[in-house]
């Protein structure tokens, strides 16, 4: 969500991230979790509460969660975890080897 521009999504997820992400980013805490969340509702990739992507969301999330010292079930507010990013992955130069083969990478620069 750090980079979100809302491009190759269906237009209700693309409007329902659009309408949240700006309440998380002036305060609204997150829960860190593994497996769906409230953003993943109306994802086309949701189907029957399983996402047909799982298991490379799963990856890239984890892999964040870890380098980034947080764990699942924690709260975290947008600009606390926008700097643990930051710092911890792209300021620390993992980017590429955590997200280099995400199809979405070339918008994270």
């Amino acid at each position: 969500m750090r980079y979100w521009v809302g491009n190759g999504y269906s237009e209700s997820y693309t409007k329902f991230v659009n309408e949240i992400l700006p309440q998380i980013k002036n305060g609204l805490p997150v829960e860190i979790t593994f497996g769906p969340d409230s953003l993943c509702s109306v994802c086309p990739h949701l189907k029957n509460d399983i996402c047909d992507s799982q298991e490379r969301v799963m990856k890239f999330d984890k892999a964040v969660i870890d380098y980034c010292g947080m764990e699942e079930g924690q709260t975290v507010h947008w600009n606390d975890m926008f700097k643990l990013v930051s710092e911890k992955i792209m300021d620390a130069g993992l980017f590429e080897s955590i997200c280099g083969d995400c199809s979405w990478a070339e918008y994270c620069h």
